[in-house]
């Protein structure tokens, strides 16, 4: 049995800005919208992210995007990455 919990809180304009976008940074529009899980491949990752995954300097991923090696997208101010375009640029491609 499922519980449904419905809590409502008073925000500013300027948290819901906030809130909007983090959700359109993190790539959860789209599953919010569609109501469907983000293929793994699909999921974007944050420039810290691949750098972690990579052992690679973020500077150096920055450069990377910058130069064309590793494609990525730009969501207001931050680069994301797709987990298939980390695959890429692991294998080379």
């Amino acid at each position: 049995m499922a519980l449904e919990i419905e809590v409502k809180v008073p925000l500013t304009e300027a948290q819901l800005k906030q809130i909007a976008l983090y959700i359109i940074q993190t790539g959860m529009l789209e599953q919010l919208i569609e109501k469907k899980e983000v293929p793994l491949e699909e999921q974007l990752l944050t420039l810290r992210q691949v750098a972690n995954l990579t052992g690679l300097n973020p500077q150096t991923i920055n450069n990377h995007i910058k130069s064309g090696i590793i494609k990525a997208v730009k969501i207001g101010s931050q680069w994301r990455i797709s987990r298939k375009a980390l695959k890429d640029y692991a294998n080379g491609e």
